[in-house]
């Protein structure tokens, strides 16, 4: 994300909360209906550990 682009998202608010994320690994995307056939979207988060296969797969890749 550009400095511009974080300013320009904070633009007009009062108050704003951001992460730094000074360190990761790009991975490949991964289909997890196809690990875990009960899988369904979060509506909002949810932790991964509820679906052993997707979590154990995720570790592999990284």
């Amino acid at each position: 994300m550009s400095k511009k682009d974080f300013f320009d998202y904070f633009k007009g608010k009062e108050n704003g909360y951001a992460i730094e994320i000074k360190k990761f690994k790009k991975i490949n995307p991964i289909d997890p209906r196809k690990i875990e056939e009960s899988f369904s979207p979060p509506q909002s988060f949810f932790y991964l550990n509820r679906f052993k296969n997707i979590n154990k797969a995720l570790n592999n890749l990284i």
